[in-house]
């Protein structure tokens, strides 16, 4: 049969991103939840490059939860986008699209497995940095630190940074994969 859109859909990736996703966000949830009632009255909710808090607000369950909820939003946000790519190979914007829509869809496919694959391991970088910065918050509102912990810092800069890494990786790797399935077998 020939490749077309009743083609089944591109399973979602197993990968390993996943459970350190899921243990990340719960940590994150979890742990923040139950580090509420440590807090004092005001809170750090915003640093400075050099990891100072600049921005402090009253005790609330919303300022300090704040964090955690957008780190499930940001997860459900490229999970699903994760999982559209599955279902609409076409739909991705990529180097030398023509070459790419010209694959057949089976090909689109497996171009597709990686975006996903990446796509998961993108949000292990950005969760992990939220839980880390979460995490040195607590210590700078509980008085363990005046700003935020060098391992946190650091966390955060190397997670944050690794990011766009992460991107120009799959760039590469996703053109080159389009070139590869683009030549007619030897």
């Amino acid at each position: 049969m020939p490749d077309d859109i009743r083609t089944p859909v591109l399973p979602f990736p197993r990968t390993v991103a996943h459970p350190l996703n899921a243990v990340l966000l719960g940590a994150l949830l979890v742990g923040s939840a139950a580090a509420y009632d440590t807090l004092p009255d005001r809170i750090p909710v915003h640093f400075g490059f050099d990891g100072t808090p600049d921005r402090w607000a009253d005790r609330s369950m919303f300022s300090w939860m704040v964090l955690p909820f957008i780190a499930l939003f940001v997860s459900a946000v490229t999970y699903g986008s994760a999982w559209f790519i599955g279902r609409r190979p076409g739909s991705m914007n990529m180097p030398d699209r023509k070459r790419y829509e010209a694959l057949p869809l089976s090909a689109q496919r497996q171009v597709a497995a990686v975006v996903q694959r990446s796509v998961c391991w993108l949000t292990v970088f950005i969760v992990a940095a939220m839980t880390a910065a979460q995490w040195g918050a607590w210590h700078v509102a509980v008085g363990r630190s005046d700003g935020l912990p060098p391992w946190s810092l650091a966390l955060v800069i190397l997670l944050i940074v690794s990011s766009p890494l992460t991107t120009v990786y799959l760039v590469l790797r996703t053109g080159n994969l389009v070139n590869r399935l683009s030549k007619p077998p030897a």
